[in-house]
């Protein structure tokens, strides 16, 4: 295909024949707009929009696996960027640059309440907009890689104006006491699926995803086999913990024909995952306690084993983190450990026992 011409005034032109013809058209804002335009009049197709491209980045999210719930957040996103382009004229991705991203950004935090609706009540503007920056910065790279735009306004040293640093907060992590109180609200409850679901996260560190996927296949005597959903695509083995076996047992009594250890009766998941995250949220609020997230289960069996000083390698491989670095967090949560390093050293004794050796009998 015909490349296109840069121009004196720093844009881009088409200047070719085609089938005899001769095809020109100056003004395009980057070489990838004038490429698709040339394409366009090769094959007849009508160039794609901007929602359009949004669209198919989408539809390549979800056939890589992207799970539901978070497709359904960068559509929220993707939307709302779409919304403001079309009220900026903008129309194609190829003509948005970093100029049009200050506009956006100043769109972004002029408007920020609107993102109470889609965020859980999430009210801290600069939070939200890092999760759209994060969206929006995947979605260009993926043009760029399928040439619809030359080079994303979000990358390199340019990019990095539009980053809002945000303080790392250690994730929430329930007490012994939050932990057992929180299961004996949900036995009060006399559901046996419910009781081994929360007392899976807790005694396994299963994600919400991976738990509601999980198989009665994939349980035996002594271990659980995490192979569906897994965040790293890559099985792991959890060994069982008596207090969960003999609830997942009695839960197997109950339900001898469900595929799924929680099953709605047609072979797909009892409840939706948004009916679990309302589920502790009302356990929390009866027992007065800080609110928690299910995330925040899988959080509290990590910071668990570091406090019982299992060896961060074995933490890792429990957990199916990819970077050790993710594991890494759950020593934050054990000061103690610095005190006992110190107390543990001693460059003296051999020392010692060198002088008494020495000294005249």
């Amino acid at each position: 295909m015909p490349q296109p011409i840069r121009t004196k005034d720093g844009r881009w032109k088409i200047d070719c024949r085609e089938k005899g013809v001769r095809v020109r058209k100056q003004g395009f804002p980057t070489a990838a707009s004038a490429r698709r335009w040339l394409r366009s009049q090769i094959t007849g197709d009508s160039e794609p929009t901007l929602p359009d491209q949004i669209e198919e980045y989408l539809t390549y999210s979800e056939r890589m696996g992207k799970r539901a719930s978070t497709l359904r957040s960068d559509r929220q996103r993707l939307t709302i960027f779409a919304g403001w382009a079309a009220k900026a004229d903008v129309t194609d991705v190829s003509e948005i640059d970093a100029a049009s991203m200050r506009q956006w950004m100043d769109y972004y935090f002029e408007n920020a309440p609107f993102t109470v609706r889609y965020h859980r009540k999430q009210t801290n503007p600069r939070a939200t907009w890092e999760k759209y920056r994060q969206n929006l910065s995947a979605f260009f790279n993926w043009c760029v890689q399928r040439g619809m735009m030359d080079l994303s306004p979000l990358a390199g040293k340019p990019g990095k104006e539009f980053r809002t640093r945000q303080q790392k907060k250690l994730p929430r992590v329930l007490s012994q006491d939050e932990s057992t109180a929180i299961l004996g609200f949900f036995d009060s409850l006399g559901s046996t699926m419910i009781s081994t679901f929360f007392r899976l996260l807790l005694y396994t560190g299963m994600r919400l995803g991976e738990a509601l996927q999980l198989e009665w296949s994939d349980i035996d005597a002594r271990r659980v086999l995490v192979q569906h959903r897994t965040k790293s695509r890559k099985p792991r083995s959890i060994p069982l913990a008596a207090n969960l076996g003999a609830w997942l047992r009695q839960l197997r009594d109950e339900t001898p024909d469900h595929t799924l250890v929680f099953e709605n009766g047609s072979r797909g998941p009892a409840y939706s995952e948004t009916y679990w995250w309302q589920l502790l949220r009302k356990a929390t609020d009866h027992l007065k306690i800080p609110p928690a997230r299910l995330h925040d289960l899988r959080h509290t069996f990590g910071a668990e084993l570091a406090r019982r000083n299992v060896h961060i390698r074995t933490i890792q491989l429990l957990m199916g983190h990819e970077d050790i670095n993710s594991t890494l967090i759950y020593l934050n949560f054990q000061p103690e450990h610095f005190q006992e390093a110190i107390a543990s050293l001693d460059f003296e004794s051999t020392l010692t026992n060198l002088v008494d050796q020495d000294k005249p009998s």
